[in-house]
């Protein structure tokens, strides 16, 4: 028997290995549930354009799904849209998603666009494309949210009939951090049932 894979999908700053390290370290305790972890960062703040960036995360699903894992996608603040997206789009290969302070409604600051163009590409796509994609995947969502979050408010952080748990009142970071270690099993539970 294979083991579950969980594709992780950072946000913003993920090309910071400040950033990025604390979210590997966490990630690591997740083999203790069972699973396999892979960071996939999209580069956001990147000038690359998103269809390939895509397209190569498309590639990584349908290669562990090809060799016998349960594909699983976490995507965390920025990385939640493109969770969903490929989700829904991908139903029979992508098995679960947890999105962890996502983004997944509301307008996108000025600021945000100019300095993330790969973000900005991604999050309005996903926008055009939401009615259609929850209505496909809301059954396989769980969606973390902070009421102390103000990058990404509680509003724009859950999607009706999703599954939703609540943190602590922490900021963005803090709590998307907290999820990943503090509700690690949680998510376990979420990514294992059928």
């Amino acid at each position: 028997m294979t083991r579950p894979v969980v594709i992780y999908i950072p946000g913003l700053g993920d090309q910071s290995n400040w950033l990025m390290w604390p979210q590997a370290i966490a990630l690591r305790r997740w083999g203790r549930y069972g699973f396999r972890t892979k960071i996939f960062r999209v580069g956001w703040s990147q000038d690359a354009a998103l269809g390939p960036r895509y397209e190569q995360l498309l590639q990584v699903i349908r290669t562990y799904h090809e060799a016998g894992h349960t594909v699983s996608l976490v995507g965390t603040s920025a990385g939640a849209s493109i969770a969903v997206r490929a989700c829904a789009e991908n139903p029979d290969v992508i098995h679960r998603v947890i999105t962890i302070c996502g983004k997944l409604d509301g307008p996108l600051p000025e600021q945000v666009k100019a300095v993330n163009p790969t973000f900005a590409e991604s999050y309005e796509k996903f926008l055009r494309l939401r009615p259609r994609l929850l209505r496909q995947a809301t059954d396989k969502i769980l969606c973390f949210y902070s009421p102390g979050d103000i990058v990404v408010p509680v509003d724009e952080a859950i999607v009706e009939n999703a599954q939703l748990s609540e943190t602590p009142k922490l900021g963005h970071n803090l709590a998307c951090l907290f999820v990943l270690l503090c509700r690690a099993r949680r998510a376990a539970q979420f990514l294992h049932s059928q």
